[in-house]
């Protein structure tokens, strides 16, 4: 069976109230933010684990359900987000499920037959395609018509992000290919998700793009306010990096916010216009000084479609 699958957005629930939006009639999931967007989304059973959740589950609600039986870091079925409430906005429909500052109203709720694992996140966050697929080839014919054609939460915007490094903190070569490592910014961006694409920047005195690396885990927020985060690095640092001169130059990259000053960590959102010349530039000035390998990262980059 061919199914097309397109971007869409997953929340992370924990359990029991996961179970209980797929199974038992939740159809208000409490968040302490506001979402703008509305549209289908994937539920995501987080892979946090309380007993004392199933208890207030129990003691509030009415719903016995057995934290061995239920499932854990796994999607396990789409909801459509239909509104946004809050206490004064109440109805008997409601009321049962709010607890929380705003509360999220859920309809044309479907469960997976089996959940697909996959691994969350804060906040809304992109579902991998691979993960999508498993999920959509499980409804029925009029379930996926449904979902596919939306309208979706929160389609993604951007799918790059330029992250600035400061040599004096990251090392001389901080950027390496298949190395590791933990990144901290205190400004995260809402609407980064695992598997995005870094754009790595040197800072000053050299102020350019050295490389391609991947955003992995990312972490809560701080005591000292900052979030952390880890990301993989595709390739080595460019034999002729991009240099702020020739960014500013660039009819497309010239106005660009990250070519402004950043402190280091700083996540600067890019369009797919912008992703995609930047990659064309470093290709065109690097294209026989990096392997086959680090080549294909780059034309993967200046292809890709978020």
């Amino acid at each position: 069976m061919l199914v097309i699958v397109r971007s869409m957005r997953a929340i992370s629930v924990a359990q029991p109230w996961a179970e209980c939006i797929v199974a038992h009639g939740k159809n208000v999931e409490n968040r302490s933010w506001k979402p703008k967007d509305r549209g289908y989304f994937a539920v995501h059973a987080s892979q946090a684990r309380s007993l004392s959740r199933f208890r207030d589950c129990e003691d509030r609600n009415g719903v016995s359900i057995d934290p061995d039986e239920v499932a854990y870091g796994a999607i396990v079925g789409f909801a459509r987000l239909t509104d946004v409430i809050t206490r004064r906005q109440l109805t008997p429909r409601t009321r049962r499920w709010f607890e929380g500052e705003y509360g999220l109203v859920l309809e044309d709720v479907i469960r997976l037959r089996k959940p697909v694992k996959a691994k969350g996140s804060l906040g809304p966050w992109r579902v991998k395609p691979g993960v999508l697929r498993k999920c959509l080839v499980q409804l029925s014919a009029a379930e996926r018509s449904r979902v596919l054609r939306g309208p979706t939460y929160a389609e993604p915007g951007t799918a790059c992000w330029i992250v600035k490094g400061r040599v004096d903190r990251n090392g001389p070569e901080f950027i390496w290919a298949g190395g590791k490592a933990r990144w901290q910014t205190r400004k995260p961006p809402k609407d980064w998700s695992p598997g995005d694409k870094l754009l790595f920047w040197k800072g000053a005195p050299h102020s350019c793009v050295i490389g391609v690396g991947e955003l992995g885990r990312i972490e809560e927020r701080d005591r000292q306010g900052n979030t952390c985060f880890h990301v993989r690095y595709l390739t080595d640092e460019l034999p002729k990096p991009l240099t702020i001169t020739k960014l500013r130059a660039d009819a497309v990259l010239g106005s660009a916010a990250f070519l402004k000053s950043g402190p280091s960590g700083t996540l600067f959102a890019l369009t797919d216009r912008q992703a995609h010349r930047i990659a064309k530039l470093a290709l065109a000035s690097n294209h026989s000084l990096v392997s086959a390998r680090q080549r294909a990262v780059y034309t993967r980059l200046a292809r890709s479609r978020s």
